[in-house]
């Protein structure tokens, strides 16, 4: 909660702290001291109150700083702007995501191993959806547009970092879950079945989940997010550098093992595809069947790791930038690359949609309320 009494208070300092010396004015006044006090006939013109908004060049970043008052880092328009677009991303976040979550529900031809990856993907951008879009849109415009100063709330922040890096090492892991899956089925197709069953896909999905909620949740130890002068809410300023090195190393291990794991199912589905489908055809006819839907699904989860690095990475290369001065040009362009990256949460049902002929039907279905008859798996 936001203290309006402290934040009132500033507002005077800056007030108080902006008066010229110049607009005590003296003329025609006699100024006597005598016993210490002043005579009857002493006067003073009225103090000139200067206007405290963020364009005034009399008060230094600094100095407001230190009255605990940041100053925004775009323009109210720029602000609504982005507020707009993070608006619009959460309600699609929730909104696809909600639908895939009861798509699956629903439809018990779509309860295959396979989608209990994408029900654990698909919790994990609702996560950012219900809980870090929002916090965000408080913390970076809600409250300097209705203030006109950031507010260096630690559990504020702690709670929007939580929600953004539980959902980021969620979906991440969840790939990884994916990519381990879709080599299993394309390189190893006549022992998928008995490598990856439903009971080992649900241990290796919960123990991402509690390992990323416990290792989030650090967060909120003492000293892991803090304040300096002049910081508002962002990893790379208020995070500890230790802890901010584990995040980045789980991600980069989480990255390399995805890649490598689809490069080589691309690989083998490029080069030998026609052969071992002829093979299993040979052997069982409904194997080849199978084997060839599964490289279809093969090619959509690639898709979701590529579009989910795309999003990635702009954001990924300019947290890496260290500014002496940063242009304003390029503080915009940042919170349009953090846009992006939260847009990715959104993507994803689309993607289901457009490449999975079961899922579109099933989507469509919980879209016009119709919940009945039964969804074929081609």
């Amino acid at each position: 909660m936001v203290d309006h009494t402290s934040l009132l208070g500033k507002m005077k300092l800056i007030d108080e702290f902006m008066i010229s010396a110049d607009s005590y004015g003296t003329e025609n006044n006699s100024i006597e001291t005598e016993n210490n006090g002043l005579t009857e006939n002493d006067s003073f013109t009225e103090p000139t109150i200067l206007d405290h908004s963020w364009t005034n060049n009399n008060v230094s970043n600094s100095s407001l700083a230190d009255l605990g008052i940041i100053k925004p880092e775009l323009l109210k328009s720029q602000m609504v702007i982005h507020m707009t677009i993070e608006c619009i991303i959460m309600v699609a976040i929730c909104g696809g995501n909600i639908v895939v979550l009861i798509s699956i529900g629903v439809y018990k031809s779509l309860h295959t191993v396979n989608n209990m990856f994408l029900v654990s993907l698909a919790m994990g951008d609702l996560l950012m959806g219900v809980l870090g879009s929002p916090m965000s849109i408080i913390t970076l415009y809600v409250t300097p547009l209705l203030y006109g100063t950031h507010i260096q709330d630690k559990y504020l922040c702690a709670t929007r970092l939580f929600s953004m890096v539980s959902s980021v090492g969620i979906s991440v892991y969840s790939m990884v879950g994916i990519a381990i899956d879709r080599y299993t089925a394309v390189v190893r197709p006549l022992r998928y079945r008995e490598l990856v069953t439903r009971s080992k896909v649900f241990s290796y999905i919960l123990f991402v989940w509690v390992y990323v909620i416990v290792g989030s949740a650090f967060i909120f130890y003492k000293d892991v997010i803090f304040f300096e002068s002049g910081e508002i809410c962002r990893s790379n300023l208020v995070m500890d550098q230790d802890y901010s090195t584990f995040l980045k190393v789980n991600l980069l291990v989480a990255f390399i093992i995805s890649t490598v794991a689809h490069f080589t199912v691309a690989v083998v589905a490029t080069k030998h595809k026609a052969r071992i489908t002829t093979e299993l055809a040979q052997f069982n006819n409904n194997l080849a069947v199978a084997y060839r839907k599964e490289s279809k699904i093969t090619t959509t989860m690639t898709v979701i790791v590529g579009v989910f690095m795309l999003c990635w990475l702009p954001w990924t290369i300019s947290s890496m930038i260290n500014w002496q001065e940063e242009p304003q040009w390029f503080t915009s362009l940042r919170y349009y690359m953090v846009e992006l990256h939260v847009a990715n949460s959104a993507l994803n049902p689309l993607i289901y949609a457009y490449r999975l002929k079961p899922m579109r039907k099933a989507m469509g279905r919980i879209i016009r309320f119709d919940y009945k008859g039964t969804i074929s798996e081609s």
